[in-house]
């Protein structure tokens, strides 16, 4: 699994990369633009400290940078996930496909 994340400074980062992180995972980070990010080179050495077993962990400058690096790796699950503002950034920054819209009933 391909994991791109960016987190907020005030968050859990080590329960979190428990939680979500499996041996052989690739994980790229990426500050969290326009909040109070954690740094992406702190965040890897968290990673590494609870799973030495990534096959790639680095942090990058940008979300930009981490996607590309991501786009690179092997076709597998793709994950976009950390802080809603690093989703919300992504989906006013790149042309996304719509999802149909949901009938609440």
């Amino acid at each position: 699994t391909h994991w791109l994340m960016g987190m907020l400074a005030t968050k859990d980062h080590a329960d979190i990369f428990r939680a979500l992180l499996r041996p052989g995972d690739y994980l790229y980070l990426v500050p969290v633009p326009g909040h109070q990010s954690a740094d992406p080179v702190t965040l890897a050495a968290i990673a590494l400290n609870g799973c030495p077993q990534l096959r790639h962990c680095q942090g990058y400058k940008d979300l930009a940078a981490g996607l590309a690096a991501m786009s690179e790796g092997p076709e597998t699950l793709r994950i976009l996930c950390g802080s809603l503002y690093l989703i919300g950034d992504f989906l006013t920054s790149y042309q996304v496909i719509p999802l149909p819209a949901l009938k609440l009933r």
